[in-house]
C-alpha cells in the first residue's frame, strides 16, 4: 500500500498535459446504454426520464435521492446508473487488482463548452477501499481519457453527505458553468 500511495503522489504531483494516457479496450472502446436488457431483482428502482433507460437500478435511498436530484436539475442533459453497462475502472489495493464500477455517469450541459461527463459515486464514510478507488479515478482515469480527447470533457465527483445531497452537486455544477475548474479533489465533503 505504501509503493500504491507513492506511486499516486507522483501521478498526482505530474503537471502538464500528456503525463496520464488512456488506453481504451480495442474491442469496445466505447460504452453505449443501446444494449443495456437484464433483470434484476433490486427493489430500489427509480423511473427515469432523463436517462436513455427506463430505470435506475439503485444500491441506496441515497442513488434514489440523487436520480431526484437529476432529473430536477436542468443542466443535466442526461445521466444513467451504472448497472449493467460494463464500465468501469481498474485499480490496485494492498498489491491486488480489482475492478471499480462507479455508480452513475451525468452528462451536464454548459452553453459555452462541451458538455461535462461527471462520474458520479454517492458514498458514506470512506474507507480505504474508496479512497483508493477515488485517487485512481480522480488521478489516473480523468486525467488520461480528458488527455485522449476522443471521448469529450470528463470529471469525476463523490457526494458524501446525504443532507446536502442536491446544493453540493449544484455547488459543484455552478463553479463549473462559471469557468472555475473541477476542484482537485474532485469530491465535496
Amino acid at each position: 500500500m505504501v509503493c500504491e500511495r507513492i506511486a499516486d503522489a507522483i501521478a498526482a504531483s505530474v503537471s502538464g498535459e500528456g503525463k496520464v494516457l488512456a488506453v481504451p479496450s480495442p474491442y469496445h472502446p466505447a460504452g453505449s446504454t443501446a444494449d443495456v436488457r437484464f433483470r434484476t431483482s433490486k427493489p430500489l428502482l427509480h423511473q427515469t426520464e432523463k436517462s436513455p433507460v427506463n430505470f435506475a437500478v439503485c444500491d441506496s435511498a441515497w442513488e434514489m435521492a440523487f436520480c431526484r436530484v437529476c432529473e430536477g436539475e436542468p443542466r443535466v442533459e442526461a445521466y444513467v446508473k451504472n448497472a449493467g453497462l460494463g464500465f468501469e475502472v481498474p485499480y490496485q489495493l494492498a498489491g491486488e487488482r480489482h475492478r471499480y464500477q462507479p455508480d452513475f455517469i451525468v452528462r451536464v450541459r454548459n452553453p459555452d463548452q462541451e458538455p461535462l461527463h461527471l462520474v458520479v459515486e454517492i458514498k458514506g464514510q470512506p474507507d480505504e477501499t474508496t479512497k483508493a478507488k477515488a485517487e485512481t479515478i480522480r488521478v489516473r482515469w480523468v486525467r488520461g481519457v480528458n488527455h485522449l480527447g476522443t471521448f469529450g470533457r470528463w470529471g469525476f465527483l463523490e457526494l458524501r453527505n446525504l443532507d446536502q445531497l442536491e446544493s453540493d452537486f449544484r455547488a459543484h455544477l455552478n463553479r463549473w458553468v462559471r469557468g472555475v475548474e473541477v476542484p482537485e479533489d474532485h469530491s465535496l465533503l
